[in-house]
């Protein structure tokens, strides 16, 4: 059209009123933060004869972001090993991914369907990788780093005293589970 003007309306979430915008251009531009989040946006758009249009109204959110990254985790075989994502975002939802020692890739689980993938410690899963897909109610998807389940060093059976002889080996025995043990 000829000679157009842009008035922008904006109304925040959790409000009742549609306010004018500032903003005079045919883009309306603003930085995302918690309060923008959920901004509900219209225009109205007026040419040089007086009339006037109405576009549709759009919703600004801010996508899925990762706030805290899920870390690896030693625990004792037969503890719960737990690794947890913290996020941001609208409705969000989590799809945990996970790869076994000797596996050539990542397999969906349907058991995990919050930001916490938790599954008890045994000898299979020691060196399980994992990673979490996060996706908002835009269809916005963040991935997670990696972590790792990790079986910690415990002892299993202490050494015991002996006495032997002058001359004979003595000899004492420790039992333990984890990986990769030293001793």
């Amino acid at each position: 059209g000829d000679g157009l003007k842009y008035t922008w309306y904006v109304k925040n979430a959790g409000s009742s009123k549609y306010s004018k915008s500032s903003i005079t251009k045919s883009t309306y531009s603003v930085k995302m933060t918690s309060k923008v989040n959920g901004r509900y946006v219209y225009c109205v758009v007026t040419d040089k004869y007086g009339k006037s249009v109405k576009t549709n109204t759009v919703t600004l959110g801010m996508a899925a972001k990762v706030v805290t990254q899920p870390t690896s985790v030693r625990v004792a075989n037969g503890a719960t090993a737990k690794v947890s994502v913290k996020a941001s975002g609208e409705g969000l939802k989590y799809k945990w991914y996970f790869k076994d020692k000797g596996a050539t890739k990542f397999s969906l689980t349907t058991s995990f369907i919050g930001n916490t993938y938790s599954v008890p410690m045994t000898n299979a899963r020691a060196g399980r990788q994992v990673y979490c897909v996060i996706t908002d109610k835009y269809g916005n998807s963040v991935m997670t780093d990696i972590a790792t389940l990790g079986m910690a060093v415990k002892v299993t059976k202490q050494p015991i005293n002996v006495v032997v002889q002058s001359g004979n080996t003595a000899k004492v025995t420790v039992t333990a589970s984890g990986e990769g043990l030293t001793y």
